[in-house]
């Protein structure tokens, strides 16, 4: 088999855990295939603020409620900065991923409120590639592939910090970036950059890495027998320990699992 992975660090995670489960698959290396970078030269001025809204985290109205108010503050006391939030669709609009709590509605009810200043705000809900071409924006999220794609194409990025860094809000992955930081501290001036370290090891490293294509042709040439069915649910519970790996008990459960029916064969 050939496991394709998108970065240096997910290669290694995932060899840890085939070498834990005595599989030795090939675990190849390619790059995100929707990582444009972009050579085109970014304005020093910051003028609007595109925030980036993940459909399921934070998931209480209190925190995105918060979330807008930080905002408003960064707006307050940047004179002429904008924000925008950066919809899927309308609320009420058909869309893949439903919110319990749109960030449009709740934005309606601070303006009614009074609690944040209409003038600051817009809603958008056009395309990432029409997002990431201006010049003068500085991308904010809590987790989202809209921050690689904006580091991708030297779009400023900051990742709120204020809720944590955890697998529960999918942010894990910019552990150590230099890329968080709490609401009330992001300032348009003295955006931070990304961490070189980071960026080699996480989705940018240099595509001459990249062995996927070659690791693929040498498996073609292998010959394989067609799996048992003790294979096959093995393989299913692999897939399942990849996708859900937690370092707890539960994990451990599914490794004793995996290894009573390796036992019996």
């Amino acid at each position: 088999d050939v496991v394709i992975c998108s970065s240096r660090a997910e290669r290694e995670q995932l060899q840890n855990i085939y070498s834990r489960l005595d599989r030795k698959p090939w675990v190849a290396l390619s790059t995100l295939p929707f990582l444009d970078s972009d050579k085109q030269v970014r304005s020093s001025e910051v003028k609007k603020v595109i925030f980036v809204p993940q459909p399921d985290v934070p998931g209480t109205s209190a925190q995105r409620t918060e979330i807008l108010l930080g905002l408003d503050r960064i707006a307050s006391r940047t004179p002429g900065l904008r924000i925008f939030i950066k919809l899927r669709a309308l609320s009420g609009e058909e869309q893949t991923h439903r919110e319990s709590f749109p960030y449009d509605v709740l934005l309606d009810d601070l303006i009614a409120r009074g609690a944040v200043d209409p003038r600051h705000w817009a809603v958008r809900s056009d395309s990432m590639t029409e997002v990431l071409q201006d010049k003068s924006a500085l991308v904010v999220t809590v987790s989202s592939t809209a921050a690689i794609e904006a580091i991708a194409r030297k779009v400023p990025t900051i990742l709120i910090g204020d809720f944590g860094l955890n697998r529960s809000l999918l942010n894990g992955v910019f552990r150590n970036s230099g890329l968080m930081k709490p609401l009330d501290s992001i300032d348009v001036i003295g955006i931070p950059r990304p961490n070189e370290d980071w960026l080699s090891k996480n989705y940018f490293h240099d595509s001459s890495e990249n062995d996927w294509l070659l690791k693929v042709s040498e498996a073609e040439r292998i010959p394989s027998p067609l799996p048992s069915r003790g294979d096959l649910f093995r393989g299913y519970l692999l897939t399942e320990i990849i996708r859900l790996w937690l370092p707890n008990m539960f994990g451990a459960l599914i490794l004793s699992i995996w290894a009573a029916l390796k036992a019996r064969d």
